[in-house]
């Protein structure tokens, strides 16, 4: 039943604030990429600095690389414990590359907190895209899970990196084949950014 679809999805996305025991090490090693990536870009390191490290990267890559995958939804399904969000693009601990995003609910709202950090910047100062995030999860944990069919954005500020910020999104219009969301980010009382999606209820979103 969609409550059932929704319940699973809740139950999904908060198990990413608990991972299982046997996801440590992802989550570790995903904590490490994120805070190698925030050293990283911007440094001011001198080159020979720099090449050691480099070395040091290449060495670690060769040591990771025979256990390659082609999709993460492998290792998700294996140390995910509920779900497949553990190594998620946005919301995964185990995604070096996620900022990672913190859902709650608040009501009928689904809220993300998050700080933006300089792998994320683009203007000087400014965070860079990632906002349509936010609406697809809040469509699929309202049972209505799936690709985004359109996605309208009005930029109101600049998004700060280095600063708490936070997403708020509602379901408007959910429907049995699709759903329209709407949400803002926040730094605290400046709106950023407001957004509106449709979003294709798909089964394959569902599993």
């Amino acid at each position: 039943t969609a409550q059932s679809v929704t319940a699973d999805y809740w139950t999904a996305v908060s198990a990413v604030g608990q991972p299982p025991p046997e996801a440590a090490g992802a989550v570790r090693l995903g904590a490490a990429v994120r805070a190698l990536a925030e050293a990283t870009i911007g440094s001011s390191a001198p080159d020979d600095v720099l090449v050691e490290a480099a070395g040091e990267i290449e060495r670690l890559t060769r040591l990771l690389e025979p256990y390659d995958a082609p999709s993460r939804y492998e290792q998700a399904l294996r140390q995910g414990g509920t779900g497949t969000f553990l190594n998620h693009p946005m919301i995964g601990p185990a995604n070096g590359c996620a900022p990672p995003i913190a859902l709650h609910a608040e009501g009928q709202r689904v809220v993300g907190d998050l700080v933006f950090r300089t792998p994320q910047e683009g203007p000087p100062g400014c965070a860079y895209g990632g906002y349509d995030a936010i609406l697809l999860m809040t469509a699929g944990l309202n049972g209505q899970a799936g690709p985004t069919k359109s996605l309208s954005v009005r930029y109101r500020a600049p998004t700060p990196i280095n600063t708490p910020l936070r997403y708020e999104a509602q379901m408007e219009a959910p429907e049995p084949r699709h759903g329209v969301v709407s949400g803002r980010l926040m730094a605290g009382d400046l709106v950023c950014a407001e957004g509106r999606a449709e979003i294709s209820r798909s089964r394959i979103f569902h599993r």
